[in-house]
């Protein structure tokens, strides 16, 4: 009795029959996908998910022969229905194969028959769309990629999204969503998972390498990319300015670059939503010290116990005043050895901080508004628009020069000492214009009052009260990318940039 031949999920069929009915299967199939690639393409229309799901749910992966040579036609999915089996008489032969629904992608390979040679595509990313057409030596249509069942050009801008101590990539989960949902393909999203949950406790300066790593491999990775921009919750605000002085090229018109850039791609938005830039010491910067005095004095000696270096970091008990080292987050607000940290922020087009007024337990509202505790402007919690119920200010910051930056701080006391820091690191962050933008959660329950941290970020879906506060992102510093309004507030900016370093 002949044995039975079985490919799985391929099917070899040796059977003339079956060869010639699945070679005419798989042509069909390949030309109602390229006729609807190249028609969408021509009109410019975007297809919706389940078209694509209708235009390829009958191919099926197969691989026969011709005249001895193996053709092979690759496609990949994230999702395969049951298997099912067919059986064919003719020649004892059984064969086995998979139907599949495409439910996201798909990539397929179109083989050269004239010669017997085989051309296949290599299989591309999710996040990635290939144009269409692609072609051989010969002028030969070869192959054609599949997403969404959308043939659009590839995103051109980049979004980075870092997350805060103890967070992880999940944390920003909803905000992507709100971000695919308003912007489409526009835009490339990546949520940073190189630094989460314990090694957020390795300081900023490692954690900065690691995000630097991860963005170049996606950079790397990715095609047709012209934009960036970043969006930090807390910590990852301090992470992603020290990364993005590792990824900063200066402008060179000798290598034909006109202007500065990151990894290579324009600096557009950077923003940071309740981020500690001027460091955690003191209650007004950490309100979870309640404002007393015990705990405000060995707070800073105590955290590198709990959170590592972060907390040396945070405190601003990383440095060493008596050989004139100052601390790391003093260093980040100037252009060192260590890093161009303040030329690379300089070189976005917009520098966006969100600030919780109130409530806030762990990252007080001067910090992160990027002030002084003494300039702080008076509460308010009537929202400036009633799309955005917890935006209560919205203020351009004109950069300008304010106190002497020098390092020489003296040290007689380590109030004092530290006192001196943290009004340098706001004094130089503030060379620099800025948006600073408050946010306002009262009325939200006593019970989320203690949470609004995270809320200003909706890490949960449970945490909705925080929804506009994406919309606001979205709305000011994407969807107004493309108007002339923008340009214009960018072309300002920099001229608000120069004027305020130059004093």
């Amino acid at each position: 009795m002949r044995r039975p031949v079985t490919c799985y999920p391929s099917l070899l069929a040796r059977d003339e029959r079956i060869r010639r009915k699945a070679e005419r299967d798989w042509s069909r199939a390949f030309e109602r996908l390229t006729h609807s690639a190249d028609e969408r393409h021509r009109s410019g229309l975007q297809a919706k998910g389940n078209e694509a799901k209708k235009s390829t749910s009958s191919i099926t992966e197969n691989l026969h022969c011709n005249g001895g040579t193996r053709v092979r036609a690759i496609m990949s999915t994230e999702q395969w229905s049951r298997p099912t089996r067919a059986t064919s008489n003719d020649g004892g032969m059984m064969v086995e194969r998979k139907s599949d629904r495409w439910r996201a992608w798909c990539e397929c390979c179109r083989v050269s028959n004239e010669e017997g040679k085989v051309e296949q595509r290599d299989e591309r990313s999710v996040d990635r769309l290939e144009n269409a057409g692609e072609k051989n030596g010969s002028g030969n249509l070869v192959g054609v990629g599949v997403m969404n069942g959308d043939l659009d050009p590839p995103a051109e801008h980049l979004v980075i999204m870092v997350n805060g101590i103890i967070g992880s990539a999940d944390d920003w989960k909803f905000a992507e969503e709100q971000f695919r949902k308003r912007l489409g393909k526009s835009v490339l999203i990546h949520r940073s998972a190189r630094n989460s949950a314990k090694a957020t406790f390795d300081g900023v300066d490692t954690m900065g390498k690691r995000l630097a790593e991860e963005v170049q491999q996606v950079i790397g990775d990715a095609k047709g990319l012209k934009k960036i921009s970043f969006v930090s919750h807390s910590l990852g605000g301090l992470i992603s300015r020290y990364a993005i002085s590792l990824l900063y090229q200066p402008s060179a018109p000798e290598e034909g670059r006109s202007n500065a850039t990151i990894e290579g791609l324009e600096p557009v938005n950077f923003i940071t939503v309740a981020t500690p830039h001027a460091g955690s010491r003191g209650s007004q910067n950490l309100p979870f010290l309640l404002g007393v005095k015990f705990l405000e004095g060995s707070a800073p000696y105590l955290a590198h116990l709990i959170i590592g270096q972060t907390g040396k970091d945070l405190f601003l008990t990383d440095g060493n005043p008596k050989k004139n080292i100052p601390p790391l987050l003093r260093r980040m607000v100037t252009d060192c050895d260590e890093g161009l940290f303040l030329s690379s922020l300089k070189a976005f087009q917009r520098r966006t901080a969100y600030a919780n007024v109130i409530y806030d337990r762990c990252v007080g509202w001067a910090t992160s508004s990027v002030r002084r505790r003494d300039e702080l402007p008076e509460i308010r919690h009537e929202p400036l628009d009633a799309r955005y119920p917890h935006i209560v200010r919205d203020e351009e910051w004109k950069g300008k020069v304010s106190v002497s930056a020098s390092t020489g701080a003296a040290a007689a006391a380590p109030d004092s000492y530290a006192d001196a820091m943290e009004e340098e690191i706001v004094a130089g962050l503030n060379q620099l214009s800025w948006r600073k933008v408050d946010v306002s959660f009262k009325g939200v329950g006593w019970f989320k009052a203690f949470n609004v941290h995270s809320i200003i970020q909706v890490k949960t879906t449970k945490q909705m009260e925080g929804k506009d506060v994406i919309d606001h992102i979205i709305d000011k510093h994407f969807l107004l990318e493309n108007s002339d309004d923008f340009h214009q507030i960018s072309d300002s900016t920099k001229v608000l940039d120069s004027v305020g370093i130059q004093q």
